[in-house]
């Protein structure tokens, strides 16, 4: 029985040791580089590109981003997508620029990172009239332009030091009436992580 309490605490207190090195604070960025030779660039002062693609519900698209991260568990992002398809059978295509920030909320070992993700989105529709005349809208003040907020969530599975694989699903929510009001997008994609 004591050989089993025993046991437990020396977990625990191993568990927590493991757990305060992994979130030390390193004042410089360069220092904390020198420790992570054998883990993966997930941490101050990392940058990363992304190329992904994916579906909505009746369109394709395909998306770039770079992230900045602001710490072991933040970073933000900054891209955009490319929506495309064929909607009532004539052709559809949307402009995106996106903005958000991103919290991790669990971690596997360092191999598996999920985040949530929070952010603003500014979309250019390009609505044929043979479309408008067919789409249950008022496109009479149409321009093209919406804005509006989008949450969801992505996972990050490490394949190397700087190579990992996405995926990442949000819902989409713009502000002025009419087309398209609410958007969800699914998909996948590829990173890779540097320092400058």
């Amino acid at each position: 029985m004591n050989r089993i309490f025993l046991m437990i605490i020396f977990s625990i207190a191993l568990i927590g040791k493991v757990e305060a090195q992994d979130d030390k604070y390193y004042p410089d960025v360069e220092d904390y580089f020198k420790t992570q030779d054998k883990e993966h660039w997930h941490g101050y002062g990392t940058k990363g590109l992304e190329i992904g693609g994916g579906i909505a519900d009746q369109t394709q698209f395909v998306s770039f981003y770079g992230s900045s991260y602001l710490g072991m568990k933040t970073y933000l992002k900054v891209g955009g997508m490319y929506e495309f398809g064929n909607i009532k059978d004539v052709d559809y295509s949307a402009i995106y620029l996106d903005a958000s920030f991103n919290i991790q909320v669990f971690r596997l070992w360092r191999v598996l990172y999920v985040n949530l993700t929070a952010g603003a989105s500014g979309v250019y529709d390009e609505i044929k009239p043979d479309l408008q005349e067919q789409l249950d809208h008022d496109f009479s003040s149409f321009n093209g332009w919406n804005y509006g907020v989008f949450g969801g969530g992505e996972a990050d599975v490490f394949l190397g030091k700087r190579i990992a694989a996405l995926a990442f699903a949000n819902q989409r929510f713009y502000f002025k009436d009419g087309f398209g009001t609410e958007r969800f997008f699914v998909g996948v994609g590829l990173k890779y992580t540097f320092k400058e």
